[in-house]
């Protein structure tokens, strides 16, 4: 499962406690997790099957953060 988000995401929290994983990145990674035990439940195999034509057998979580094309120079 894939959580993606755009590049105008703020990705660190500079305060200066508690530094850190922005909140936005936080959400995120929560996401994927709720996703993963979504997968993980008998009851939603249906689900999965119905919503992606198969049930995935391994697989795999992440958060892609994209980038602006400008800023990579």
């Amino acid at each position: 499962m894939l959580e993606l988000k755009g590049p105008g995401e703020n990705l660190m929290n500079n305060e200066r406690i508690h530094r850190g994983f922005s909140t936005k990145v936080k959400k995120a990674v929560d996401q994927v997790r709720n996703y993963e035990r979504f997968i993980g439940r008998k009851e939603n195999i249906d689900k999965m099957i119905e919503q992606f034509g198969y049930l995935p057998e391994e697989p795999r979580h992440a958060v892609l953060i994209g980038r602006d094309p400008e800023d990579s120079i």
